[in-house]
């Protein structure tokens, strides 16, 4: 069947243990963090730091022997931080600052953890408490490089738990719109494409993006207090191959807090990503972050958006080790009310981009179609029945980032997805590449529509073709040169030459041309390995029968990992391609 049949866009309704991905399947070895399985010697409570007296002796410690103190820190331009120039002795605390490190003396070590905080300002809560009635705090919580199904194969139990706790909407035909998190993430913060964002605010990769048009301004401005965290802040969203922001852009900002904890007691780092936190998972820490902003805040608009890197980026099926902490977080929040006061977005940017998995068809797919889960509350649903109707209508039609930005907007000011505004707004439509997700969309929508590039649309169907055939050597070779021009000028990167085709895809695309007479297009979707490197490289080739003429539409996919194959460059796009000499 169809999880999206309409007039412009039909995708295919895949079994997520299909016999072509089984092998790809398995439990990963388990992840720990605890080596001596010890319990932490110091933990918190709400805003108490203290020392578990209960656990001591296990560190040979006495209670007269407790040594330890407490050293606030501060985020200060970029990526700099500034310590305390004291370190404050402590068995039981209250805390007032926001971050900080904690060090024990144990008999010949240090005992080092670091510990972060959501303090809610009461002052400024009291002051907009009147204006709270016509709000709705916005959480989003995120997962890097999971599709809609694998979400399911790894995450059983925190789904379940979503779809049977309250209002909970799957949006099936969720399609990616660029290649790696960066251009998927920043249409859903900016409504902008990533090269608009170049031209508008971001120059170069030199440039800190503190100009930039994103969506947390605007809650700001309606009063929201605004937060944003991530794990594996090295390779976050503002942070990879780029400088971030020079001045912290939300009202709660965490990435001091995990590069100076990453940096001091990170371990595990099994690919690109830090695993562990000291005794706790980088992701558990996250998730705590998340649960402090969203509950201390619960009586106040928030803006809040949390990403977690650390477990899914690199491994397919390491996900599964999270389930049981996200389950977790949505239960503590579902018990704090936090369901019956937030819209809650629980999303991907795109599905894992490389690994074995990747050379199937199902991988090729499930790249191109993340996960997005949206809960509101009752009472929302109450007061804005249109609005939630169309978003349930929406479920099973073709959406994209470029949509969630729209419907964001929309919750801004909830004056908007009144009845009678929605109604208005259907009598004069946006041209726009989004469109909220509380409006209905169009059964004629087709991926040129929504602003999905060719390359990661869904909607087509393509055919296994042979690897022998001409015109898919052809495409074969065509992919390589186009590779090789763009490694054109980077003496530092050896030429690439074709080592073999691994498989191939053909599709009919149709094209109107003048007066609507439909013709056709031929697309060659071919996965080959170059050779010095072995790189994986899937690419989707256009052939025109008119012209006999060959062109990759770009761009060019790299599929395997390249480990420090490209140490000799730093340009974040070419990195994919170049093997260096």
């Amino acid at each position: 069947g169809f999880l999206v049949n309409t007039k412009g866009c039909r995708i295919q309704d895949l079994d997520p243990y299909d016999q072509s991905i089984r092998k790809c399947l398995f439990d990963e070895k388990s992840l720990i963090c605890n080596k001596n399985k010890i319990s932490m010697l110091v933990k918190t409570n709400g805003n108490t730091l203290y020392v578990d007296m209960t656990v001591i002796a296990k560190y040979n410690l006495t209670e007269d022997t407790v040594n330890c103190c407490y050293k606030p820190f501060w985020r200060q331009e970029l990526t700099l931080k500034q310590y305390a120039n004291y370190c404050t002795p402590f068995t039981s605390t209250t805390i007032e600052e926001q971050f900080l490190v904690v060090k024990c003396q144990l008999q010949n070590e240090s005992y080092i953890d670091y510990f972060s905080f959501v303090h809610v300002d009461e002052s400024e809560t009291k002051e907009s408490s009147q204006k709270v009635q016509d709000k709705i705090s916005v959480l989003l919580i995120g997962i890097d490089s999971i599709s809609r199904l694998n979400l399911h194969r790894q995450m059983p139990k925190t789904v379940r738990f979503l779809q049977e706790t309250g209002q909970t909407v799957e949006m099936l035909g969720y399609n990616k719109v660029g290649d790696n998190t960066f251009p998927n993430l920043i249409p859903v913060f900016s409504g902008l494409s990533d090269s608009e964002l170049e031209h508008i605010c971001w120059p170069n990769s030199d440039t800190a993006f503190d100009e930039c048009p994103f969506i947390w301004k605007n809650f700001k401005e309606y009063g929201f207090v605004t937060g944003f965290g991530e794990d594996a802040s090295k390779i976050g969203l503002f942070n990879y191959l780029r400088i971030g922001f020079r001045k912290q852009p939300t009202d709660f900002y965490f990435q001091a807090f995990n590069l100076a904890s990453e940096h001091e007691i990170g371990h595990e780092k099994w690919l690109n990503a830090v695993l562990c936190l000291g005794k706790r998972l980088n992701v558990e820490v996250l998730l705590d972050i998340t649960m402090q902003f969203a509950i201390n805040l619960k009586d106040h608009p928030s803006f809040g958006f949390f990403w977690e890197t650390s477990l899914s980026h690199d491994y397919l099926n390491l996900p599964k080790q999270g389930d049981d902490y996200y389950l977790k977080l949505f239960e503590k929040l579902h018990e704090n009310g936090i369901f019956n006061n937030s819209f809650i977005i629980f999303f991907s940017d795109h599905g894992i981009r490389w690994g074995e998995i990747r050379r199937t068809y199902q991988g090729y797919l499930e790249e191109r179609l993340p996960f997005l889960l949206i809960s509101y509350p009752n009472w929302f649903a109450e007061q804005y029945p249109h609005a939630v109707f169309n978003l349930r209508a929406n479920r099973r039609k073709l959406t994209t980032p470029f949509d969630l930005h729209k419907t964001l907007k929309d919750l801004i000011d909830l004056k908007n997805i009144t009845n009678t505004m929605l109604r208005e707004r259907l009598s004069f439509p946006e041209h726009t590449k989004g469109i909220s997700l509380f409006l209905p969309l169009n059964e004629t929508r087709t991926c040129a529509e929504a602003a999905i590039p060719e390359v990661w649309c869904t909607c087509h169907q393509s055919v296994t073709t042979s690897k022998n055939d001409e015109n898919v050597k052809e495409s074969a070779n065509n992919v390589v040169s186009y590779v090789n021009k763009m490694l054109e000028g980077y003496v530092q990167c050896g030429k690439l030459s074709l080592n073999k085709i691994i498989s191939a895809r053909l599709e009919h695309v149709p094209i109107f041309e003048a007066q609507f007479k439909q013709t056709y297009l031929t697309d060659y979707t071919v996965i080959i390995e170059t050779v010095p490197g072995k790189a994986i490289f899937e690419a989707t080739v256009r052939h025109s029968i008119a012209t006999k003429k060959f062109s990759v539409v770009p761009p060019v996919s790299r599929i395997n990992t390249y480990g420090n194959q490209s140490y000799c460059i730093s340009h974040y796009l070419l990195k994919l391609y170049c093997y260096c000499k």
